[in-house]
């Protein structure tokens, strides 16, 4: 069985020999799939009666393929509104 390394795109090779010492070669072509986003926990401060303030939270999550990073609050804040 043939596993890739993480995150390998593209051509692999191996060759094998037969017991009568044949050899032949196989290659392999590894394709993309879309890795999930990862998200990073975040925190700021904003002053007392502050009116609506932007806290980037994208700005320091990945994507090892650059796709595009959307988010929805799954939770309200106790003492705000998001």
């Amino acid at each position: 069985s043939y596993t890739p390394t993480a995150n390998y795109t593209g051509a692999d090779t191996f060759s094998y020999t037969l017991n009568g010492g044949a050899t032949a070669t196989v290659t392999v072509t590894v394709t993309a799939i879309d890795d999930a986003p990862v998200a990073v926990g975040d925190s700021a401060t904003v002053a007392e009666d502050s009116g609506p303030t932007v806290i980037a939270v994208l700005a320091n999550d990945t994507d090892v393929d650059a796709g595009p990073k959307t988010i929805t609050a799954t939770t309200q804040p106790a003492h705000g509104t998001v």
